[in-house]
């Protein structure tokens, strides 16, 4: 992958203080030539990308294109390797899973295996689910005995037919959520005789009428925000609050999806305040 000049300035200049000493790091641990360390500190002092400046500072022009794509390669890694949210950390942990597979380590595997599975669980992260049953269909194949490998293939198979009706029920909401997120151009004023025809349609979409998700919390957060939408297109305040405190509740009552979407959460908190405004519930 070719990374052009200006894509690479723009990458340098949007790092902060830490994410420029991670990579600092990174690439104090390797050893080899170390140009795209002196390309990334010229980069670094400039406001704007100046190439001739770089060239005149000691790189050659030959060195200078492989430099600028490894540099750039370099720091999409090491930005990587610094999120510390629970996502990313799942992510690497599979990654070690399979490391240690490869490795023939089964039984270290196994031990990490149950650790990222209750870390993706608790998340809803359901593609990573996906990838981690394939993992475990594996690990049953090389650690369980001939006789118990059928009952346990086919609970893995049964478990994935679950994460998959679950991610199908999710696209339909996150579907239903982007027509309704049309009528956001619309909100706070009168709607004309179409429009309101339109969101009496949504709220007796098939997707919601089954009632809220039972099972999953992002499938609860979708379905509430739609609600909470479409009733305050519709001017209904009262109602729209209604969903909006639902709403906050199932951020509550889930630690990881709360922290991932924290910023939502506050939204959500503001969202509530305008309602009870315009309902005229100033005391609550």
């Amino acid at each position: 992958m070719r990374a052009p000049s200006e894509d690479l300035f723009r990458l340098v200049k949007a790092m902060n203080k830490g994410e420029k000493r991670n990579f600092k790091l990174l690439a104090g641990m390797l050893t080899g030539d170390k140009k795209y360390i002196e390309l990334f500190d010229q980069i670094d002092k400039q406001t704007e990308y100046d190439e001739a400046k770089i060239l005149k500072a000691g790189i050659s022009k030959g060195q200078l294109s492989v430099a600028k794509n490894y540099l750039f390669k370099f720091l999409l890694k090491s930005l990587v390797y610094q999120r510390s949210d629970s996502y990313s950390e799942s992510v690497q942990m599979i990654e070690q899973v399979r490391i240690l597979m490869a490795k023939h380590l089964y039984k270290e595997a196994g031990k990490l295996f149950k650790k990222v599975l209750t870390m993706v669980q608790k998340l809803e992260a359901f593609g990573l689910y996906l990838e981690l049953l394939d993992l475990q269909e594996r690990l049953v194949m090389v650690t369980r005995k001939r006789g118990d490998i059928p009952t346990a293939l086919a609970a893995i198979c049964l478990e994935r037919e679950k994460v998959i009706q679950e991610v199908q029920y999710i696209h339909e909401l996150t579907q239903l959520h982007h027509k309704v997120k049309l009528l956001n151009s619309r909100r706070l004023r009168e709607m004309d005789e179409g429009e309101a025809r339109w969101v009496q349609e949504l709220l007796g979409h098939a997707v919601l009428t089954k009632g809220e998700p039972d099972n999953s919390v992002r499938a609860k957060v979708i379905y509430l925000k739609i609600l909470r939408k479409l009733y305050s297109y519709k001017n209904d305040s009262t109602q729209a609050a209604v969903y909006c405190m639902r709403l906050l509740e199932v951020y509550q009552s889930s630690e990881p999806i709360l922290e991932s979407e924290l910023g939502d959460y506050f939204l959500e908190l503001s969202n509530l305040c305008t309602y009870h405004f315009r309902s005229g519930n100033t005391e609550k």
